[in-house]
């Protein structure tokens, strides 16, 4: 049987309660999806400047379960291993029960992936969990954050990933694991489907690039562990990253329906789960009434969205969409990536936050799986 953290949690809920409590943060963005990152340096770019953009080519065996993914497609991501036989990543990545393939410690795995119900049903929450053909052997698992107050306004963050290197996207993806440092300037609202921290750094800090989809964003914790507070999912290429969260009730939710299906532990959430990074304590509060049966709460815009064909594949809750194919006809019908470039190039006129947001994820999603080809 496996044993949340979070009951674990609710235990000691007594001696814990000062700690229990996260004061909330009001939101840089307003409803029509603008936010303010307050003034941006500008800065011309030298060819040898950047690794991941404005990082650091790191020694892989301090991240050993971060993994470079591949599709059948010849679409390349990053992902994260976070238990014996689980690895998360972006559902752009991949399309819904798709098999992708990676190495890790030195041997070779495949596996399978489900895509968020929302994702599938056209809501921007861009994670998806994968089952490996057998058990990740030789490293240690990193745990992935369930509070949702951990993260706010301001937080540090390092962000990582196996992509390319330089602003509008050259460089890199060749095997390489880079980090690079930036902000959180906004918070996920649920209230109106946006899962997504951004972070912004006017001091040079680093983005996410085509490639790094998927991968990990880390936050190191008061007591010096690390865990992954989201799954990287699209950005301008220059210095503004959008990152889907792994403590918001929609990920809650989709995680607990996905071990619901599959019987496995993963680190941060399970305290039972085995070989995590920093132990299994990854996480905080996963919900009093996050228990899989019926948590379909406020922010999780998956309507029904509590059965078990949310992972099955016959999801009866409405038709799952084909969002790569969608992107690539816009790229095509705008003549390439004119339309991309408007909201890249911050021209006058389009840099809206929201819709950019959503070309953003058009354009990692059409170029990272290859399906413009």
């Amino acid at each position: 049987m496996r044993i949340k953290i979070s009951e674990i949690a609710m235990v000691g809920m007594t001696c814990l309660a000062v700690s229990c409590g996260g004061s909330s943060s009001s939101l840089l963005e307003d409803k029509a999806g603008n936010y303010d990152t307050g003034t941006i340096e500008k800065k011309v770019f030298s060819p040898t400047e950047f690794d991941l953009i404005n990082g650091t080519v790191v020694d892989q065996a301090k991240f050993p379960a971060s993994v470079n993914i591949f599709t059948p497609s010849g679409g390349a991501c990053t992902a994260t291993v976070v238990g014996k036989k689980v690895v998360i990543t972006a559902s752009h990545c991949t399309d819904h029960r798709e098999s992708i393939s990676f190495k890790a410690g030195g041997n070779s795995y495949t596996a399978t992936c489900s895509r968020s119900t929302l994702y599938r049903r056209g809501t921007d929450h861009d994670i998806a969990l994968c089952n490996v053909d057998r058990e990740v052997t030789g490293i240690p698992y990193e745990s992935i954050n369930m509070d949702d107050s951990l993260v706010q306004r301001g937080t540090d963050v390092l962000l990582t990933g196996f992509g390319c290197i330089y602003p509008g996207g050259s460089g890199g993806n060749d095997g390489k694991y880079r980090i690079g440092d930036s902000l959180v300037t906004q918070l996920p609202n649920p209230g109106i489907n946006n899962y997504d921290f951004v972070t912004h750094d006017g001091r040079n800090g680093g983005a996410l690039c085509f490639g790094d989809s998927g991968g990990p964003a880390f936050h190191t914790k008061p007591d010096g562990s690390r865990v992954v507070i989201s799954v990287n999912s699209k950005g301008n290429i220059r210095d503004t990253s959008y990152l889907t969260s792994t403590s918001t009730q929609a990920s809650k939710t989709f995680i607990d329906l996905w071990q619901e299906a599959y019987n496995l532990e993963i680190c941060g959430v399970d305290a039972g789960a085995e070989n995590c990074r920093d132990g299994s304590q990854g996480g905080g509060d996963n919900g009093s009434d996050d228990n899989g049966s019926d948590d379909n709460g406020s922010d999780d815009n998956g309507g029904d969205d509590n059965g078990g064909d949310d992972i099955g594949g016959d999801d009866n809750g409405g038709a799952p969409i084909a969002p790569q194919s969608n992107a690539c006809q816009i790229f095509r019908s705008n003549g390439g990536s004119f339309g991309w470039n408007l909201c890249l190039f911050d021209l006058p006129g389009v840099g809206d936050g929201l819709g950019c947001k959503n070309k953003f994820l058009d354009m990692m999603e059409c170029v990272e799986t290859k399906s413009w080809y």
